[in-house]
């Protein structure tokens, strides 16, 4: 017998998310349905981030509180065993050296998306985005800046992976 169709439970906690008022100027943030589907991949276990994102427990319920206030998670998320990533100082540091200085949340998104790097899949889906155009808009909204290296090495504007000639070792998105 086949089980529950992932997807559709994943979009309808993606929509309850963003059906909950956010808190403050949270609702306006770009990020915010970004974030949703973070959240809501992460929940349904399609994707490589661990139970609090790679924020810890207290940024992960810091950024529930301000962006989904009302809006409850499944009781069980799934949650991926945190591996260490030997380049995840210098790939944060790249990211946040990078950000477009326009939202507080650039910063969550910079620790999230250098902890995602811990998969094996492409990035979008290791974020536990439904699609790569999410990883598009996430990548331009944060770290839009054309000297932003990521743009240079990838032909079609979709960043699959970042560029590791930083580290010289292979980048993390490739499986």
């Amino acid at each position: 017998m086949n089980g529950p169709d992932r997807s559709l439970l994943r979009s309808l906690l993606q929509a309850r998310l963003l059906a909950s008022p956010a808190s403050g100027d949270a609702d306006s943030d770009p990020n915010r349905p970004l974030l949703a589907s973070i959240v809501a991949g992460q929940a349904q276990g399609v994707s490589a981030l661990p139970s609090d994102l790679g924020l810890g427990a207290e940024r992960h319920a810091a950024m529930l509180e301000r962006y989904f206030p009302a809006c409850d998670l499944p009781e069980k998320t799934v949650s991926m065993p945190a591996q260490a990533l030997p380049e995840f100082e210098e790939l944060q540091k790249l990211l946040l050296d990078h950000r477009a200085g326009e939202h507080d949340s650039e910063l969550l998104v910079a620790d999230i998306v250098t902890t995602a790097c811990i998969g094996m899949d492409h990035l979008w889906q290791d974020l536990g985005f439904a699609s790569r155009d999410e990883l598009t808009k996430l990548m331009w909204v944060n770290f839009g800046a054309s000297d932003f290296p990521v743009y240079e090495e990838v032909e079609n504007r979709h960043p699959d992976k970042l560029p590791f000639g930083v580290t010289g070792g292979q980048s993390p998105f490739l499986g």
